[in-house]
């Protein structure tokens, strides 16, 4: 339904039986401790560090890292008396529908140990706990678990290499809209077969349960760099940024546009070489795709301008994502911060980006030069295609000394 308000377009968002999907998303990119975290807030309305410390099992460092990123990622805010709650209100309502982890119903939000850099989201079940599914994916230890399924690490008997398998939860396994998404996503990947795009492989189904298998990435998230290390040095922001420019060019070759750019849909697997996932949101430049018309969809703090009015897009709409990202890889911090979802919208579509220098001095009138055109309001300043992104990035990867 097409819609010029955008309070209730964002009412329509919150309705949608997708928004779960993709909250769902961005919460399993999360640690255990930094879930257990969230939810502690939610139940309390409001918390500060000291009844989160009592509350949860960790130590001060841990629960002070956790709210830090969580604070940078836009998941919480301070209130008044030192507390912290969620910035989202759709998501808080997300959240609280949430079911509590089987181990947790009863009791307040437990945490895992904290992750380790061989196995680093849960605890390992009993080997006896494991399968095979299909004859063929052998399950070797779970890797995480979120609200869209359990994500396991397994070794494919048939490719001899290890992939990974996600199984759905019912709610999401047998949502016709949410498959649907998830069958866009493998041909995509199918499709555009680019060394920077994560493959997905095949949804299938096993005793009941809908299974995803993927490309196993040994590694973390591009938040997850930008939270540990940020302000990146500019060789590596060119380096990252002109691999994800060159998936989006593949990508755009093809006619699709990926509409939800982010550092949590990009993987950095052991070598810290990026790939773009979760094509869920993309579509076609032409003809229809699977969303409503004049529904808002993407995540507010990587929105083009013309996304956030809920205008038609193409190619520059994710360059200028893009160019979001690259602002905080350099700076440690996305351009635009607000209290709400429409005042961040709002922002995108009329606050001119500041310039990254004015936060982090260290960056480079080059680097700064790019990212400004990449942010420019009208579509038409901005490079026409990530193709151009990515030779201008590619200069300044080659001319920065790494030393």
């Amino acid at each position: 339904m097409e819609t010029g308000d955008l309070e209730e377009a964002l009412e329509q968002v919150a309705a949608d039986d997708m928004v779960s999907h993709f909250f769902a998303v961005d919460y399993e990119m999360l640690s255990a401790s930094e879930q257990g975290i969230l939810r502690t807030i939610a139940a309390e309305s409001a918390a500060s560090s000291g009844s989160l410390e009592e509350r949860l099992s960790l130590d001060k460092s841990q629960l002070t890292g956790g709210l830090l990123r969580l604070e940078s990622l836009g998941f919480i805010r301070r209130a008044e008396e030192r507390r912290f709650e969620l910035r989202n209100h759709f998501f808080r309502r997300w959240l609280a529908d949430l079911p509590a982890p089987e181990a947790n119903k009863g009791r307040s939000p437990s945490v895992a140990a904290p992750r380790g850099p061989e196995d680093n989201l849960l605890t390992e079940p009993q080997v006896s706990e494991l399968g095979v599914i299909e004859d063929r994916y052998e399950l070797l230890r779970r890797a995480g678990e979120g609200a869209t399924g359990l994500v396991y690490k397994a070794y494919d008997r048939l490719l001899k290499a290890p992939v990974a398998i996600k199984l759905l939860r019912p709610e999401y396994a047998f949502n016709d809209n949410i498959l649907e998404r998830f069958r866009q996503e493998i041909v995509l990947s199918r499709d555009l077969g680019h060394p920077n795009i994560l493959r997905v492989y095949h949804l299938g189904e096993y005793d009941g349960k809908k299974f995803l298998t993927m490309q196993w990435v040994e590694g973390s998230t591009l938040d997850e760099l930008i939270a540990d290390e940020a302000p990146l040095p500019a060789a590596q922001v060119a380096s990252i940024g002109q691999k994800i420019a060159s998936a989006l060019e593949t990508a755009h070759g093809h006619r699709v546009l990926h509409r939800d750019i982010k550092p949590q849909n990009i993987l950095l697997d052991s070598r810290r070489e990026p790939l773009v996932t979760d094509f869920g949101l993309a579509r076609l430049t032409e003809g229809p795709g699977i969303t409503t018309a004049g529904m808002f969809l993407g995540t507010p703090n990587y929105v083009s301008p013309e996304q956030a009015s809920m205008l038609p897009l193409d190619e520059r709409s994710d360059i200028y994502a893009l160019g979001v990202v690259l602002f905080e890889m350099a700076t440690g911090r996305r351009p635009f911060e607000g209290e709400t979802v429409v005042e961040i919208l709002e922002m995108h579509r009329s606050v001119p980006a500041p310039d990254p220098r004015e936060l982090e001095p260290g960056v480079s009138a080059q680097l700064a030069s790019v990212i400004a055109r990449c942010l420019r309001k009208e579509p038409a300043g901005r490079y026409s295609t990530a193709g151009e992104l990515r030779q201008a990035l590619l200069s300044i990867e080659s001319h920065t000394p790494t030393g």
